[in-house]
């Protein structure tokens, strides 16, 4: 198995851009003050009355990602009081804004203005200018929060054109060719296609990253198709190897993902991975509840086997380690970048394969439908996803949905409270 890597220059081209901006805004940021409409540096403001209740962390706070430590800084607020006169007169700049009698009217009332403007794109850039200029600046809370977001955006962008790639990349492999191997070795039936189908979810993840990767000729029909519908991006569709209805409109890169072609690939690698669920008990329209049943048994069957798949060895990476490990090493920082999967995760369906088999099962031993059964009921009750990101009956039920996905879609809470506005 080859190391698919991205070359320097990729890696250059994805973050150099994305260091100057990052830099500029901390600069400006961190290096402005508060200014006076008279151009006098220093804390400056009308009189205000006194500031709202600030809520803190008067402890330190512990996540398996992390620890959050509070952080207190004492000082007071001291800030000299002035009055604007009528019209601005006086005031230095004033008149290289056009600003029209009105606006004066309400800088002088409320002392400030917002108005549009086409000049600039980014906050910097009207930071960037006044300095030039040696004009002060009104620095909002807004300019802050952009530099967190430009920080942001820039360390999650790093971790995935220098790290997550070769991971995902090196992963997705792996877990192809034991999925293949699965269903060489496994007995004719439920299991066996299972591991099949499992070989073209894999093969489809690979063939988003390059194209020419080999994958076996038993998919090949069943990827083709997949990826027509992901390059087309225009439809939802169920005529795909599982067979349920996946809104293929999502698979359009956006935000950073649009820098560069190797990002673009990341993107729809990982929205496959985050969209196609293993179900334990679907309710998908034309289906009656004996066909939900067998849907249910089948799809969850492929993500035992994925689960399974996970604990060989990854190749290619310098030192040989599990798939879960890989994964891990996947999951965990974008979840204290982003947010926890809103799905079930491959290592919950292992911890409980191995309770309901009780042990690691081999691929013979996991051909026991009372099991199969226990299992799904086990699985019924462990948490339910808040956020509705497939699709569904009319009744909107999340049941339905629930299972497992590979790199699971994370809970965001707008989308929770988009989802409750929609269904009560």
């Amino acid at each position: 198995m080859s190391l698919l890597a991205l070359d320097r220059e990729t890696k250059r081209r994805a973050t150099g851009a994305a260091v100057t901006s990052m830099l500029l805004a901390v600069v400006l940021v961190a290096g402005a003050a508060w200014i006076s409409l008279t151009g006098t540096r220093g804390p400056a403001g009308p009189t205000s009355s006194d500031p709202p209740s600030v809520f803190t962390l008067s402890q330190q706070v512990s996540t398996q990602f992390a620890d959050y430590v509070s952080f207190e800084r004492e000082f007071s607020v001291d800030a000299p009081q002035y009055d604007i006169p009528e019209g601005l007169a006086g005031v230095i700049f004033s008149d290289e804004h056009g600003l029209s009698d009105s606006g004066k009217s309400r800088i002088a009332e409320d002392g400030f203005l917002a108005q549009p403007q086409n000049e600039y794109d980014q906050i910097y850039e009207v930071l960037q200018a006044n300095d030039d200029n040696q004009r002060p600046s009104f620095l909002t809370s807004d300019a802050v929060l952009h530099a967190f977001h430009v920080l942001y955006d820039m360390a999650l962008r790093e971790m995935e054109v220098l790290t997550f790639w070769n991971l995902l990349g090196n992963l997705s492999e792996s877990m192809l060719w034991e999925s293949y191997e699965q269903y060489q070795n496994a007995p004719d039936g439920r299991w066996r296609d299972a591991a099949l189908r499992n070989t073209a979810f894999f093969s489809v993840a690979l063939r988003l990253m390059d194209n020419t990767t080999e994958i076996p000729t038993e998919v090949e029909s069943h990827v083709a198709q997949v990826l027509s519908l992901i390059e087309s991006h225009s439809l939802i569709s169920s005529d795909w190897f599982q067979h349920y209805k996946e809104d293929f409109t999502q698979y359009v890169p956006r935000g950073h993902y649009t820098r560069c072609e190797e990002l673009e690939k990341y993107f729809l690698m990982m929205m496959w991975y985050g969209r196609i669920g293993f179900r334990l008990e679907p309710n998908d329209i034309g289906l009656s509840a004996e066909q939900s049943v067998e849907r249910g048994k089948n799809e969850t069957a492929q993500a035992i086997l994925i689960a399974l798949a996970l604990q060989s060895d990854v190749e290619g990476l310098p030192t040989p380690v599990s798939g879960t490990v890989v994964w891990d090493a996947l999951y965990e920082p974008t979840v204290f970048f982003v947010g926890s999967s809103d799905d079930l995760t491959p290592p919950e369906y292992f911890n409980l394969t191995v309770e309901i088999w009780e042990g690691e099962p081999s691929l013979g031993e996991l051909d026991d439908e009372p099991r199969l059964e226990a299992f799904i009921d086990s699985a019924l009750n462990l948490r339910t996803p808040k956020i509705l990101s497939s699709i569904v009956n009319e009744t909107g039920d999340m049941t339905g949905v629930m299972g497992m996905r590979f790199m699971g879609q994370r809970f965001i809470p707008d989308s929770y409270i988009l989802g409750q506005l929609v269904y009560d």
